[in-house]
């Protein structure tokens, strides 16, 4: 959740259509006008197809504005348009503003298989005792992670996010965004799903790695003991390492 005022703060761009009043508060963002939410901002992005052709579409379905690099044709002259010089950016600092307000534990899940279970459980298991942000759709992504980030309220007490791995660099590059406190790496098998865009297995197990080595020396790493190459990222991290599994040694 967040406010008009916290938008242009944080990506430095200006209303050039409909109300400005800065109190303006949104629950959070959306960026394929198929599913979006009322009550949402949304952002459009570029992709095989460009955002700015369903802005239409997406205030019609209640989005209360649309964040753009240009005005989109068939849209009311009273709707709330915020033009900014880079729509993924503005995304990104907006997250980072909203991360940066809500100083709560973070846990990130990494892993090839299985992330999106151990998330969800992990979910439910702090829910008993914590009001918990854990993201339904598996929003892993450069678009997915800074999305979930903007629906952290003043009343989350701890995060669970998914962070995807495609190419060397990214998990680290989401790690700067989201902070995590708490790292769990679940599994790097013989024949990862996204084996094709990367080098090799052992480069794929190098790039869940950094989820461990951005945790801060108080922080936690839970590893898959039954996992060998999981297990072998131990000495990349400067958190307490926990291992997990049916080991004798987990």
């Amino acid at each position: 959740m967040f406010t008009l005022e916290q938008l242009l703060e944080a990506s430095a761009g200006r209303v050039v259509r409909g109300a400005a009043d800065g109190q303006g508060t949104f629950s959070g963002g959306a960026f394929d006008s198929r599913i979006a939410e009322a009550g949402t901002l949304f952002f459009a992005l570029r992709d095989q197809r460009d955002g700015h052709d369903f802005v239409a579409a997406a205030l019609a379905r209640g989005c209360l504005g649309a964040v753009v690099e240009r005005v989109p044709p068939g849209v009311a002259d009273d709707a709330l348009l915020i033009q900014v010089a880079d729509v993924p950016h503005a995304l990104r600092m907006l997250a980072q503003a909203q991360r940066a307000a809500h100083p709560i534990p973070v846990v990130g899940i990494t892993g090839n298989a299985g992330k999106t279970t151990a998330k969800q459980a992990a979910a439910a298991t702090l829910g008993a005792r914590y009001r918990v942000l854990c993201p339904t759709a598996s929003y892993n992504n450069e678009i997915g992670v800074p999305l979930t980030l903007l629906l952290l309220e003043r009343t989350h007490q701890v995060a669970v996010l998914e962070l995807g791995f495609y190419v060397p660099g990214e998990i680290a590059d989401l790690c700067r965004l989201v902070r995590p406190d708490i790292g769990v790496i679940t599994t790097v098998p013989d024949r990862p799903v996204h084996f094709s865009r990367t080098p090799s297995v052992e480069a794929i197990a190098r790039g869940k790695a950094e989820l461990i080595e951005a945790l801060p020396p108080d922080g936690t790493a839970l590893l898959n003991a039954d996992d060998e190459r999981v297990r072998a990222l131990a000495p990349l991290t400067r958190a307490r390492v926990v291992l997990f599994g049916e080991s004798p040694d987990a």
